[in-house]
């Protein structure tokens, strides 16, 4: 939902709360999934140094849908 500030003008205050937690929650899960992807490339990188891993970026992107934390 896409909402000007003139959609936003006449708004309640619990109107206003209502869509604010919405963003909050939108934002925080984008966050969220940044961070654990950054991780998981960091994390297969740091293997990578020791075992050999052909395509890190790859094997990264395949093993972020996995486990309990699943984005994709």
């Amino acid at each position: 939902m896409h909402l000007t500030h003139e959609h936003v003008k006449p708004f309640t205050d619990k109107e206003v709360e209502k869509h604010y937690k919405r963003y909050e929650t939108y934002v925080g899960a984008k966050i969220t999934e940044t961070l654990f992807e950054s991780f998981l490339m960091l994390d297969t990188k740091a293997v990578g140094m020791v075992v050999r891993v052909k395509d890190a970026d790859a094997y990264a992107r395949k093993h972020s849908s996995y486990g309990p934390l699943s984005f994709k």
